[in-house]
């Protein structure tokens, strides 16, 4: 990455590293890439997750079934959510509004 640091649409500066690092100790993620534009008002998180912290009923056969589940998704986000305001989080810029799952470990 060239950039740490990025310029949301209404003037927020995220620092995308911040984010990574924090979100990476959430149970389910295994790996988390995040992504702001300076064009849209939101960032974005691409995660893998671990299967083995996704609850029983959603867990599914195949890495494939996990990508792009908006059920999977939800979760996530709800727990990258849980975590940023444990961590105190002043910038709602920095909670990912978008959550893309990319596969499993």
């Amino acid at each position: 990455r060239k950039k740490d640091l990025v310029k949301l649409e209404r003037g927020e500066y995220i620092s995308l590293g911040k984010m990574e690092s924090v979100f990476a100790h959430v149970p389910c993620v295994s790996s988390i890439v995040c992504y702001g534009d300076s064009t849209q008002d939101y960032s974005v998180a691409v995660v893998i997750v671990d299967p083995g912290h996704v609850p029983e009923d959603m867990r599914k056969d195949g890495e494939m079934a996990y990508v792009g589940n908006p059920a999977i998704g939800a979760f996530v986000q709800k727990a990258l959510e849980a975590r940023a305001k444990e961590s105190k989080f002043s910038n709602k810029g920095e909670i990912p509004s978008k959550v893309f799952v990319a596969g499993t470990t």
